[in-house]
């Protein structure tokens, strides 16, 4: 048998609201005259500190390249890439406890590369990419060898997405090796 259903006081009943009487009818704005068309400026001239600024190059993918092999799409922010640097994919991540300071000591202490030579540094949940100087990727990546945090050993290699296609396939823009 079912159980009785609990008995619910009545809502409240509200007033009705006032009754507002209807706007007055608006003036009809005055029609302006169109813009004049302004010719083209001229670039302008660099400013003091953008020579020492490393430019950074963003190049859009074909749409064949916009996934990232698993079907999603790739992220804006790994498409860039600084001139003169190169992607460093290393195995500690947020999991890790892994910190931006943490990166900067353990670069600086093992490949001596200090904050100011290193570029952007992406933690993410399972590994992190750090961009550095492209001739001293591969010193880098010998210098961390061996190197621990906590108790997981750091392994950094060259990011794949600037690797030559190691397993006989195409590369992505359609030309044969």
């Amino acid at each position: 048998p079912r159980e009785p259903r609990e008995v619910r006081e009545p809502r409240e009943v509200r007033e009705p609201r006032e009754v507002r009487e209807p706007r007055e009818a608006r003036e009809p704005r005055e029609v302006r005259e169109p813009r004049e068309v302004r010719e083209a400026r001229e670039p302008r001239e660099p400013r003091e500190g953008d020579a020492e600024r490393p430019r950074r190059r963003r190049e859009a993918p074909p749409p064949s390249e916009t996934t990232d092999g698993t079907g999603e799409r790739a992220r804006m922010d790994e498409r860039f890439t600084e001139e003169g640097m190169s992607n460093l994919f290393v195995n500690l991540g947020r999991r890790e406890n892994i910190k931006v300071v943490d990166l900067l000591r353990l670069f600086e202490e093992r490949a001596g590369l200090g904050k100011a030579q290193l570029g952007r540094i992406r933690i993410r949940d399972r590994h992190t990419f750090v961009a550095v100087p492209k001739e001293r990727a591969d010193e880098t990546i010998l210098k961390l060898k061996g190197a621990r945090f906590g108790d997981k050993e750091v392994i950094a290699e060259v990011a794949r997405a600037e690797q030559a296609p190691t397993d006989g396939a195409a590369p992505p823009d359609g030309t044969a090796q």
